[in-house]
């Protein structure tokens, strides 16, 4: 058995799938294919591999990519599978194992001591050229579905050099840079999702820094990012102008919302980081979507709460959405009335009404976001339900 390497074209295939019609791989041209080899239709790992790429689906699909399974099952079985499961991508009869032996997956594999001819699990992600950018090789199941992804989304990554259309003083220590994104710009990213800064014209400072996108991707307009000065780079950003020029990078990190998510969400940080935060609200309110959405939110001072006239406006408008904030240094002029303190047990207590049906997204320094992990282990929620967004 030779096998592909990553760089080659891909040979062509043609073949009967589920509908009984005749696909090729030139009939994918123009798109992103993972095209994935598995043994037989129905079986454990077989199902589990075909279910995650069903519930991926649109993630994969907004990453310009389609799904295709090839197997030696025929075009019965592959229909009773797809219709078991839903499957709503095309499956391949590969009866004489004519395209597992073109991509040198078929070979020698043994099972208690014997050996077998047979299909070694494996998933090729094939370029709108045609070129084989990605191969994976005796494939498990367990986590493909997240490899795929991300080396879909890092084909995705793209600059985009944009001026900047307005800078505001948020908070007396925050600033917004709003980034305008010209009308063919094709900005695509998951709310929570970051990208790389630089600066344009400035022959001094040649380094980048990461920064959650706080506005919706829904937003075809600008860019925002939201700061304090804490560094040579965000000082350098505090004196720009609007006009400035920035290279975004990106986008990077799987710290996201998609709409597979149909859990209630409960968003918990603090200081700057509600940034991704605030892109997870805004696109949830933007697409009027049915998910349960709360913000637990922690600063010093009631002056420091970034976004707080919009997100109070969003609460007010949007039913499945409720926000808490709690302020750590209160003083007696700040005329606060709400929660002190930082976030506790008790706090998460109070406004998490489903602590095992919710989806958890962290976001701020690691003393921060290590406390909330434990307390919320100890309302029963498991780590498969928490997503992290850890800085400093």
């Amino acid at each position: 058995m030779t096998q592909l390497k990553e760089g080659e074209k891909a040979p062509y295939f043609e073949a009967e799938d589920t509908n009984g019609k005749l696909a090729r791989l030139s009939g994918f041209k123009g798109k992103n294919l993972v095209l994935y080899f598995y043994p037989k239709d129905d079986t454990p790992g077989c199902t589990k591999e075909a279910c995650d790429f069903r519930d991926g689906i649109s993630k994969i699909k907004k990453l310009n990519a389609e799904v295709v399974g090839v197997s030696p099952d025929l075009r019965e079985s592959h229909q009773k599978f797809a219709q078991k499961y839903s499957l709503p991508f095309t499956l391949l009869v590969d009866k004489d194992n004519k395209i597992s032996k073109e991509y040198g997956v078929y070979g020698e594999k043994s099972f208690m001591g014997k050996s077998y001819m047979g299909i070694i699990r494996s998933t090729f992600i094939i370029n709108k050229q045609g070129i084989i950018k990605k191969i994976f090789y005796k494939v498990n199941v367990e986590n493909h579905l997240d490899e795929v992804l991300n080396e879909l989304m890092q084909r995705q990554i793209k600059e985009y050099v944009l001026k900047l259309s307005e800078v505001i003083d948020e908070t007396p220590s925050v600033k917004v840079f709003r980034a305008e994104l010209p009308e063919d710009a094709d900005v695509d990213f998951y709310p929570g999702q970051f990208f790389m800064v630089s600066l344009v014209d400035d022959n001094e400072l040649k380094i980048s820094r990461a920064y959650s996108i706080a506005s919706s991707p829904l937003n075809k307009s600008y860019l925002e990012i939201a700061l304090n000065k804490v560094g040579i780079f965000s000082t350098k950003l505090f004196s720009l102008k609007e006009g400035a020029l920035l290279k975004f990078k990106g986008p990077y990190g799987k710290f996201y919302f998609s709409d597979e998510i149909k859990d209630d969400v409960v968003l918990i940080g603090g200081g700057t980081g509600i940034t991704p935060l605030m892109s997870i609200i805004r696109y949830c309110n933007d697409k009027k979507l049915a998910n349960n959405v709360k913000l637990v939110y922690s600063t010093r001072t009631p002056d420091e709460i970034i976004y707080r006239k919009e997100i109070e406006q969003i609460r007010m408008y949007n039913k499945n959405f409720d926000f808490v904030a709690t302020i750590t240094r209160p003083e007696q002029e700040h005329n606060w009335s709400g929660r002190t303190g930082r976030i506790d047990l008790g706090l998460l207590k109070e406004y998490i009404n489903n602590p095992r049906g919710s989806i958890y997204f962290l976001c701020g320094p690691k003393e921060l976001v290590s406390s909330i992990i434990q307390m919320l282990e100890g309302l029963g929620v498991t780590k498969e339900q928490i997503k992290t967004d850890v800085w400093g």
